[in-house]
């Protein structure tokens, strides 16, 4: 498989190359595309039990999500954008917590006015004095804040993560010579030991370590029960979920006269709910 960097006109050339090399850590096979195959490999090194309708789910929410044609494995293509959209996903909700936390501010000061809401936030963002003046107002059901919307993330970058942190953790205490097998190695057996837990020291950073990677793993089994739920309520309703897609106005003209319109994808559940799930609380997900 030959690498063409210049695809990637927002990355230097050496980033690219970090990512393929990563991308080929996954590719256990050496097809040049992540598998469901390769992902059940990798899922049994991380002692978490899926099937193989799962990991084809893990495949099939990439594409959804990033847009691009579902063909049951992943290019390198394909893993690059999805480790774009992560990126955007992070910076969105980001934002999206930060404007949250500040409209839950005005509505505790009863400012439930949009217009002095926006002043009292800009006003508080610039550095000035909060906006104590502001005539508070009675908060009636109509005023409650919606949540701003967050966007989902896949099953797959929190694998990664995982599976990221398992093999710093192998590179830093392993042997050379583990360490080279692994990496010469034609068979999948001795190229997933990188993937499996090691005993970490007792002192920081190593329990840091091990508690953000717990976490990641608590979060990766919910979203893996998620498909598995939605699959048996789909066996029991007789249906299954399906890909919708929608189209948008979004302004302007396009080429040769009408309006410019935008398609989007959803997944849309047996019983017409369309959507991720709504967010759960992290003491939930490490029940």
């Amino acid at each position: 498989m030959n690498l063409n960097a210049a695809e990637f006109t927002d990355l230097t050339e050496e980033e690219v190359a970090g990512h393929f090399s990563m991308f080929k850590e996954f590719d256990l096979d050496d097809s040049g595309f992540i598998s469901p195959d390769n992902l059940m490999s990798i899922m049994e090194a991380l002692d978490v039990a899926v099937t193989q309708e799962v990991v084809a789910g893990m495949i099939t929410e990439v594409s959804i999500l990033c847009g691009h044609d579902d063909d049951s494995k992943l290019s390198f293509r394909d893993y690059m954008n999805c480790l774009k959209y992560e990126k955007s996903k992070d910076e969105h909700n980001k934002v999206a917590e930060e404007a949250l936390e500040a409209a839950e501010e005005c509505l505790e000061r009863g400012i439930t006015n949009p217009q002095a809401r926006a002043r009292t936030i800009s006003v508080e963002d610039d550095g000035g004095p909060p906006s104590s003046h502001a005539e508070p107002e009675a908060v009636t059901a109509e005023d409650e804040i919606s949540p701003t919307e967050r966007m989902r993330g896949t099953s797959f970058a929190v694998m990664h993560n995982v599976a990221k942190s398992r093999m710093q953790t192998f590179q830093r205490t392993a042997s050379r010579d583990e360490i080279k097998k692994t990496q010469t190695a034609q068979n999948v057996v001795d190229r997933i030991q990188k993937f499996k837990r090691l005993e970490v020291a007792a002192a920081p950073p190593g329990q840091l370590k091990l508690k953000s990677e717990n976490i990641e793993l608590a979060t990766l089994k919910n979203k893996l029960a998620a498909f598995e739920m939605a699959k048996r309520d789909a066996d029991k309703a007789g249906n299954v979920a399906t890909i919708k897609k929608t189209w948008k106005k979004v302004g302007g003209q396009a080429v040769g006269g009408g309006s410019c319109h935008k398609s989007k994808r959803n997944i849309v559940g047996p019983n017409g709910e369309i959507g991720p799930p709504p967010p759960k609380q992290m003491a939930d997900l490490l029940k």
